[in-house]
């Protein structure tokens, strides 16, 4: 006899645009994903938050370091099947 394993849920891992980066546009759309999954059957979605967020806005030199230095190292260390950017 095959046995099959057991389906776990779909783990979804949203990756929020840094508010210094973006508009209020790609932060709606990110809240209404995450809406939406929420009645997916066997998926859950996880908005993950990158712990450099919180404080003042960052000088340019070092917003930069973060969206393309700091960010992508953090998003690689993320627990997800699928993620969405």
């Amino acid at each position: 006899m095959i046995t099959r394993p057991v389906a776990t849920a779909l783990r979804v891992g949203l990756l929020p645009t840094l508010p210094f980066h973006a508009g209020v546009s790609m932060q709606v759309y990110a809240s209404g994903l995450m809406e939406a999954l929420e009645h997916v059957p066997d998926v859950r979605a996880e908005l993950l938050t990158p712990p450099f967020l919180g404080g003042s806005p960052p000088s340019w030199s070092r917003s930069r370091w973060i969206r393309y230095v700091a960010y992508p190292c953090w998003a690689a260390r993320q627990q997800a099947d699928v993620y969405h950017v």
